[in-house]
């Protein structure tokens, strides 16, 4: 499961990819006794062979973060039917991409998501770097793409963040929150009912143990995501020569 994805990275460095998948499971599977490899949606990572994933994406420009994305993308887009059928009752694919990375890939992210359209696959978009949230150009991409058809998540959400306007539009279906960020909520029923009235599923992230998971069972939370439930998996590989 290998495609072409040239591109220039620091001094013509060529790099190459593991594609991890991670499951995300809703609540109504695991607690209605459903097994706990069938997962609702998966999370696809890139990571880089032999290198820090963190510091790859950390120390890479604008340009060629673009670049790696429409890789990416190509890798997806290539691999539907491969997809389909290892994990035959997925809904949706989130992917992460960098806030300034959207306006540049308007195109191609509507091409894949019109491509996982036709397997009954929804595209989930998680924002990462959001320091520029509010460019003008950032914002209207993204609803143009919602227009389209696809979906928006905001990652990582800090509490801080919370009390923003941008965590507030209804164009963000999805809200991903780490374990620790939610357990350290005081009030965690108003929030829970906060996100139910904005239209919005929360995603509780690196859920470790069971004793975290039952710490979530009396919170009516849609989805979940972590090592418990399901490690993540290499599914294939990007090879540059």
């Amino acid at each position: 499961m290998a495609v072409s994805n040239d591109f220039l990275l620091g001094e013509k460095t060529n790099v190459s990819f593991d594609v991890y998948a991670q499951g995300i499971h809703s609540r109504s599977g695991l607690y209605n006794g459903n097994d706990s490899n069938s997962v609702d949606g998966i999370e696809l990572v890139f990571r880089p062979k032999n290198m820090n994933t963190d510091l790859f994406y950390n120390t890479i420009s604008d340009v060629e973060h673009i670049s790696t994305s429409r890789g990416n993308f190509n890798w997806i887009y290539d691999n539907v039917s491969f997809i389909k059928e290892k994990y035959m009752d997925i809904t949706f694919i989130s992917i992460n991409i960098e806030v300034s990375s959207i306006y540049f890939l308007k195109n191609e992210l509507i091409v894949l998501s019109n491509k996982l359209n036709e397997s009954n696959i929804k595209l989930i978009v998680e924002i990462t770097k959001r320091e520029r949230f509010f460019y003008k150009s950032t914002l209207k991409s993204i609803y143009e793409l919602h227009d389209e058809g696809v979906i928006f998540a905001i990652d990582d959400v800090s509490m801080n963040e919370m009390l923003t306007p941008v965590f507030n539009l209804s164009v963000f279906m999805f809200i991903k929150i780490k374990m620790h960020a939610y357990c350290s909520i005081i009030n965690k029923h108003s929030f829970i009912d906060k996100m139910i009235k904005n239209n919005k599923k929360l995603i509780i992230e690196h859920v470790e143990s069971n004793e975290q998971f039952m710490k979530l069972a009396l919170d009516p939370i849609p989805f979940f995501q972590g090592y418990f439930l399901c490690s993540p998996k290499i599914i294939g590989s990007i090879i540059n020569n």
